[in-house]
């Protein structure tokens, strides 16, 4: 109680000294037209605002294509991820669909563009998983993003820790032996 006391006697002060540089800036003014011959005081100091500065368009992180063996590369459904400034919160998602060799295979992702990254994570959740409480990593790195493809179905999601701070991002995809 007593600093929000003392908070309010500092704000009244404040606001004295602002109407007593108000009087003293109104006091050389005149009527249009009507010189007083006094030089007009204001006290104040000139403007510190920073000019207008437009803003950066929306920045998205990169697209992460997922290939495997000789498969053509599947691009991951964003989830929830944070970059230069930005952000996007998603639940756990299904994944894009994408079909993969029934006995697993050496899977690699790429981002497009080509961004710097700091660290990785891929793990695994079983089909029908949709909070991803049965997800077990399968690989981790710092490197490019390559690893072993378990066999059988499920969700992956890799979760990416872009270089320089510039932030992290999850994708997703859903696969299917086939």
């Amino acid at each position: 109680m007593i600093a929000v006391r003392s908070c309010l006697v500092r704000l009244a002060s404040a606001g004295r000294a602002a109407t007593v540089v108000l009087l003293i800036a109104t006091a050389g003014c005149a009527a249009p037209g009507a010189s007083s011959g006094a030089p007009l005081v204001t006290g104040l100091p000139p403007s510190t605002a920073p000019a207008f500065k437009p803003s950066p368009p929306n920045p998205q992180p990169p697209v992460a294509l997922l290939t495997v063996g000789s498969s053509g590369p599947t691009p991951g459904a964003i989830g929830s991820y944070t970059y230069l400034g930005t952000g996007s919160d998603a639940p756990w998602l299904p994944g894009t669909p994408t079909t993969v060799p029934s006995r697993g295979g050496r899977a690699t992702i790429v981002l497009q563009p080509a961004v710097a990254t700091a660290a990785w994570t891929v793990r695994q959740a079983q089909t029908g998983d949709t909070d991803g409480t049965t997800a077990r990593r399968i690989a981790a790195g710092t490197g490019p993003i390559a690893f072993a493809l378990p066999t059988g179905s499920g969700t992956i999601v890799l979760v990416v820790d872009f270089a320089a701070g510039a932030g992290s991002a999850s994708y997703f995809w859903a696969l299917s032996p086939g």
